[in-house]
């Protein structure tokens, strides 16, 4: 499983396109990334995040929101 490292302040996520809090319909969207209170990093179908989820991301296809994170050296493996 991916995670986010202890040493980075998730508020870094937002420049990726992140956002944090309750969020509305995403209907058109295919995919859900959810970063939980553990920094552990889970991709479900759109806006089901597990109650625990700090952080957010919709997004319509491919993986390449992952591959930044990991290309700006924000994730390993937890």
């Amino acid at each position: 499983m991916l995670k986010i490292k202890d040493n980075v302040d998730l508020k870094e996520l937002e420049k990726f396109g992140f956002g944090q809090g309750i969020y509305g319909s995403e209907a058109d969207k295919t995919v859900t990334i959810c970063i939980d209170k553990n920094r552990k990093i889970t991709i479900t179908s759109p806006n089901h995040c597990w109650w625990d989820w700090e952080y957010y991301y919709n997004w319509n296809s491919g993986t390449d929101i992952i591959y930044d994170l990991i290309q700006a050296g924000l994730v390993e493996k937890g």
